[in-house]
């Protein structure tokens, strides 16, 4: 992932910032059924129709941390990228920095926002 690309992802966590829902599920063909791949949706709040939403896909999840999510906060998250590292599959380290809610390793990223 280029740089501009996780500018982007920071600026539109920046906008956008309140946990909609976390889904975490796993793709159950031949060449994955070992990953675990999560999706965050996140939205302004208060929501009002036209406001940015964004979903962040993040594949092949390793070391799956989550921590309180009673809460309603708003979160801000860091991503590291430790390809350089040479970990087996792993790009990067994604950590919400804030309040501990969720931290984990995995291997790409996609965002989209609606």
């Amino acid at each position: 992932m280029s740089k501009e690309k996780l500018n982007e992802i920071y600026k539109l966590v920046k906008e956008t910032g309140y946990v909609q829902s976390i889904n975490m599920y796993r793709e159950m063909d031949n060449d994955s059924t070992k990953e675990y791949n999560l999706i965050l949706s996140l939205s302004t709040c208060p929501f009002y129709e036209g406001d940015t939403r964004i979903k962040l896909v993040f594949y092949n999840i390793q070391d799956f941390k989550l921590g309180d999510i009673n809460n309603f906060y708003k979160v801000l998250f860091e991503i590291t990228n430790v390809a350089d590292r040479q970990l087996e599959d792993i790009r990067y380290y994604v950590n919400e920095i804030e309040y501990n809610m969720v931290s984990f390793w995995c291997s790409d990223i996609e965002y989209k926002s609606f």
